[in-house]
């Protein structure tokens, strides 16, 4: 039996009408996971800036530390040989 071209046809426009709802669908879906990418970048970013001030702020911090153990040390010493 030889195929029906006119069922060809109708065959070819669904899968052509399938095909493009598909390439819809994907350039949804990249957009989406750009939009996501950003998202992940800028908290890696800023992440790493908040690393960075905290590391700032632990120095500052044993720096204020050791002064503060090191003049509290004098008094002790001071009223030690009172």
């Amino acid at each position: 039996m030889a195929p029906d071209p006119a069922n060809n046809r109708v065959t070819l426009a669904v899968l052509g009408t399938k095909m493009d709802n598909l390439s819809e669908l994907l350039q949804t879906h990249i957009a989406n996971d750009r939009v996501a990418w950003r998202d992940h970048e800028d908290r890696i970013l800023k992440n790493t800036q908040e690393a960075i001030t905290m590391k700032q702020r632990m120095r500052t911090t044993t720096g204020l530390l050791g002064g503060l153990q090191l003049v509290l040390a004098s008094i002790s010493t001071w009223l030690g040989t009172r």
